[in-house]
């Protein structure tokens, strides 16, 4: 007998139950976080797939059992529940079943078994009709989209999530259609179109809540889904708008458990804006702490209301996740955690039925316990969670715990242990789509085999994890906020204990090369963190080609150690040279500070500014000084590691004369840049624009005026033929237009702007109103039709104060704008002296020189000027990219 038309009747009011099902089942948009995203911090199991109809206990069984992360006991019940409903030959529930037993398997890591099931479900469902059975196979479409997306097939995601979006829009289920738009984002998102991503969100949202005049629950769902789906792309602070907003009309038109939950996603928010405050060195990231922990205190009230003892709990742990953050990093000296408080939380978890909340919980407290130097009891529970996920039969969990073992006994000194368990969590999870248990597993195999003085195996190791942050990097910009990780805390650290080990001893060429790969890799990892975007689309050129290609010019890259400082210089024709210095990365970090502060006071005596200034030369340039003097070079390209970004290397000193005085110098964004190309002294022309008088957007940011870029663009306009833009006529909208219609090779800003490693203070400008960077892309870039900008010159700018890494903003105002090279400044200097600069430097390009060379005759002006002797005037100029 087929399936009549009582039985889709029946599946209409299931069928309508999926409307937010999506990915909310498989935990990656629009619900709690699925815990096989990362298993090792994750939030608990993934929300229930779907309500059982009524009458189908089966159904009912394996909703329970995979809602308490007994996934391998779902997937029995829905077998059942399908073999009864292959005997009534009801193909709508069998779909319904397979396609739980695919979610089940995707939790469980089993990708081929998940993929299977879900073209199962969707088979059966072919020749439907009904409203509930259409929303049935969307939701079969999303979860295979998810199957595809994680086999890195985000195309393909994106053509099931267009299917599932269309069945939604013929149901008339205009929730649906918005969760599936919503995983469409998700899905161009790992394809690095973050702003297409956000583009489909708003499309679908808009780009502020408004506060509806008569609040209803699905317009809270409607919030908080929005917001989740913000977080997902970074947009915290947004995101928090919206879920408060969310939590706002769920207190008036909610149920108990919508309140709690958006209580709870709130507060995630703003516990992961607390990390990014403290991630980015933000002075009120103790605050936002604060602010956090007192969200989650309401989450618990609004989890306790609502009865539901699982969001009670979260709540609760992750207020200690806060707690433990401020005792790690040393920001709550009032604050102290007792080993009662933790036994009482203990309790609590071992009160919770066997499953993945209970183990997510049992690994958060045996960190805790590590933590306030409990090693024993951070092993009993590691042990108890070992066996559960083996009695799950949930692999990648099982690894995820022996990996957290092994961790737990190496901190100990127990290697053998450590070994034992490290080398079964690799073994284990070898096959499974879970590169976030691979990465950290091996960086703790590679930890140990270091100390043991095994460094094959470490290197072997370290390998390993770097390949598994490569499968992770879209994630890396991209995943879900509230399983995102430090970028410092948790992945630079790998990148370059690898680099450390490869630099011990006496490193071969192949050595040196996977060194400077793998520091590239990091910085690749570091611009994608900045952007949440891919970078460097266009078609790069190795470094040292360029290098080989021309007889007077050296790379040289530095890179900053635990315990040393290394360069590996290139020069023309010749192997790698590798040379080292002895010295605490400490001492490096405190010397390059000094010398910021050296070459930017005057005040400081003269003697201590060299002296400093030596002490970096004779890390970076003394080993190599004698090989680049016999080679003849005249340019150096630099490749900077971290601090050393924001030091002027022009203004270092071997104690006789400044760098500046022998070598043009420049900097690379890595070892890939846009192809060298000379500038035509015949055809140069510029589009000016600067800013003199204080404008409207220089007080909205406390700036004054600018009184010389006045004698600065009549200086330009004087050397080469200049459109120009003063004043009034530099806003946003002239600018933008100027550069849509000018095809001049040289662009000239001169105004107030300002590069830091955030790229919400990476800005400049107008008359009008400040250009963020995320508007550089559509401002300054130019279609393929039309010729590059081959130099964006802004002389105005400074980097963010206190930020080590600001320049990271004057790297990504390079390739925002896809131009060849940048010429900007480390700090604000006189504009009395920019202006003479800026004249020297454009008549010298006009007779040929590179930019390189026109940069340094400039420089070399004023420091024969008497009145601009001091590197505070001639110093912070600096060239990014192409130096020809």
């Amino acid at each position: 007998m087929g399936m009549g038309q009582g039985n889709e009747r029946a599946w209409g009011q299931w069928g309508r139950s999926l409307r937010w099902l999506g990915w909310v089942g498989c935990g990656l948009v629009l619900g709690t976080v699925s815990f096989a995203a990362f298993p090792a911090i994750a939030q608990g199991p993934a929300p229930a797939p779907l309500a059982a109809p009524a009458g189908a206990p089966e159904f009912e069984q394996a909703r329970q059992a995979y809602e308490a992360g007994r996934f391998t006991e779902a997937i029995d019940h829905w077998q059942r529940a399908a073999q009864q409903a292959a005997q009534r030959d009801d193909r709508a529930a069998q779909g319904a079943a397979w396609h739980g037993i695919s979610l089940a398997w995707g939790q469980l890591g089993d990708r081929t078994a998940a993929l299977k099931a879900v073209q199962q479900s969707l088979g059966l469902l072919a020749a439907l009709r009904g409203e509930g059975v259409v929303r049935l196979r969307a939701a079969a479409l999303n979860q295979q989209a998810r199957l595809e997306l994680t086999a890195g097939q985000a195309a393909r995601a994106i053509q099931l999530l267009e299917q599932a979006e269309s069945l939604y829009r013929s149901a008339g289920d205009r929730d649906g259609q918005l969760g599936a738009s919503l995983n469409r984002a998700q899905a161009l998102q790992a394809l690095g179109l973050y702003g297409r991503a956000l583009m489909v969100i708003e499309g679908q949202i808009g780009t502020a809540p408004e506060a509806p005049r008569e609040p209803t629950r699905l317009q809270g769902l409607g919030l908080l889904s929005a917001g989740e789906a913000l977080r997902s792309l970074g947009q915290l602070a947004r995101a928090e708008t919206w879920l408060s907003q969310a939590a706002t009309v769920l207190e008036q038109s909610g149920t108990p458990a919508d309140r709690s939950t958006a209580a709870l996603a709130l507060a995630r928010t703003r516990a992961l804006l607390a990390r990014q405050g403290l991630d980015r060195n933000d002075p009120q990231w103790t605050t936002l702490r604060q602010q956090a922990m007192a969200s989650f205190d309401r989450a618990r009230v609004a989890a306790a209301a609502a009865g539901s003892d699982r969001d009670r709990l979260w709540g609760q742990l992750e207020r200690w996740e806060m707690v433990f953050l401020g005792l790690e990093t040393g920001s709550s000296p009032g604050e102290t955690v007792s080993k009662a408080q933790l036994q009482a939380l203990a309790t609590q978890v071992a009160q919770l039925p066997i499953g993945r909340d209970r183990i997510a919980a049992q690994m958060r407290l045996a960190r805790w316990w590590s933590t306030v130097n409990e090693p024993a009891l951070a092993l009993a529970g590691l042990q108890q969670a070992a066996q559960a996920a083996q009695a799950l039969g949930d692999h990648r969990l099982t690894a995820a715990v022996w990996g957290q073992l092994g961790e737990t006994y190496r901190q100990r000194g127990e290697t053998a242990l450590a070994a034992r368990w490290l080398e079964q969590s690799l073994a284990l999870v070898e096959g499974l789509a879970a590169p976030e248990v691979t990465y950290r597993t091996a960086r703790s195999l590679g930890q140990l085999r270091a100390q043991g003085g095994d460094r094959t195996g470490s290197l072997a190791a370290y390998r390993l994890a770097t390949q598994a942050i490569g499968q992770l990097r879209n994630d890396l910009a991209g995943m879900d906020s509230v399983v995102q990780f430090s970028f410092r805390d948790r992945v630079e650290p790998v990148y370059r204990e690898f680099v450390d080990q490869l630099l011990r001893g006496n490193p071969s060429q192949e050595d040196l090369q996977a060194a400077r790969s793998a520091i590239e890799a990091l910085q690749l990892v570091e611009l994608e963190n900045f952007f949440r975007q891919a970078c460097l689309d266009a078609k790069p050129e190795p470094l040292d080609r360029a290098i080989d290609g021309r007889s007077d010019t050296a790379a040289v890259e530095a890179i900053v150690l635990s315990d040393r400082v290394a360069t590996l210089t290139k020069l023309p024709g010749q192997p790698l040279r590798y040379a080292v210095v002895p010295v605490p990365r400490a001492t490096v970090l405190q010397t390059l500070q000094r010398v910021q502060q050296a070459v930017q006071d005057p005040t400081i005596p003269n003697r201590e500014r060299l002296r400093l200034s030596k002490q970096v030369y004779d890390w970076l340039v003394a080993p190599i000084a004698p090989e680049l003097a016999q080679s003849g070079v005249k340019t150096l390209v630099f490749v900077l590691d971290g601090p050393l970004a924001n030091i002027p290397i022009a203004a270092l000193h071997d104690g006789e004369q400044y760098l500046l005085e022998r070598y043009n110098t420049t900097r690379a964004l890595g070892l890939q840049l846009f192809a060298p190309k000379a500038l035509n002294p015949r055809s140069l022309n510029v589009l000016a624009a600067g800013v003199s008088e204080v404008a409207p957007s220089f007080q909205a940011e406390k700036l004054g005026a600018l009184p010389f870029v006045a004698d600065e663009l009549d200086i330009l306009a004087q050397e080469l033929p200049a459109a120009v833009l003063r004043d009034q006529a530099l806003t946003e909208q002239a600018l933008r237009q100027a550069l849509q219609q000018n095809n001049a090779p040289i662009v000239h800003v001169a105004t107030h702007a300002q590069f830091s490693s955030r790229a919400d203070r990476t800005f400049l400008l107008a008359w009008d109103r400040r250009i963020e960077l995320a508007d550089f892309d559509q401002l300054l870039r130019r279609p393929a039709s039309r010729p590059p900008i081959e130099l964006l010159v802004l002389s105005a700018c400074e980097t963010a104060r206190g930020d080590d890494r600001a320049t990271l903003g004057l790297t990504g105002i390079a390739i925002q704008a896809g131009t060849r090279s940048v010429l900007g400044t480390l700090w604000q200097v006189s504009d009395e002296s920019t202006a003479l600069l800026m004249g020297d430097f454009y008549q010298s390009l006009r007779t040929g020189a590179t930019k390189a060379e026109s940069l340094r005759q400039a420089q070399l002006a004023l420091l024969k000027n008497p009145n601009f002797r001091h590197p505070f005037f001639w110093a912070p100029y600096i060239l990014v990219g192409n130096w020809l």
